[in-house]
């Protein structure tokens, strides 16, 4: 099993891909989900990724692009050298789409000595000027009292 932590705003959302040959759940049972079920296997260097079973609920983007319960998306991902890892993704919806849509996401390593910062939710924002709590990233020049 393989644990995702997908960045999407979604704070500490996380997708489980099974990869031990496990088939999708039987279609008549199978309850409609955000993220669906997902089965992975390796080909090769490249980790292929199928998911079905997804609800008609979320948005893929700001727009609203349509999809139904009918989604199916395959993901393969590839690592062609050490910086980047490419997600090349193809999105089928019958119900919404006149044909499958193709896309690629190109990821990049962070550079040596960088770190990935923390999610902190600035919706309900409990450091800075709001809470009179030390804003420990401040000197790195985040938060809301920085300008």
């Amino acid at each position: 099993t393989f644990y995702s932590t997908p960045e999407n705003g979604d704070a500490r959302a996380v997708r489980q891909i099974f990869l031990a040959g496990r088939k999708h759940p039987d279609p008549s049972v199978m309850l409609p989900t955000w993220w669906g079920p997902s089965v992975g296997h390796w080909e090769g260097d490249t980790l292929v990724i199928d998911t079905v079973g997804y609800n008609d609920k979320f948005w893929f983007d700001s727009r609203g692009t349509p999809h139904t319960e009918q989604l199916h998306t395959t993901e393969r991902w590839t690592r062609p050298n050490y910086g980047p890892l490419v997600d090349n993704f193809t999105l089928d919806d019958p119900g919404a789409l006149s044909r499958p849509v193709q896309l690629k996401f190109t990821a990049t390593a962070l550079p040596p000595g960088q770190e990935l910062m923390e999610f902190v939710c600035t919706e309900n924002n409990q450091y800075g000027l709001a809470s009179q709590t030390p804003n420990i990233y401040k000197d790195k020049g985040f938060g809301l009292e920085v300008k």
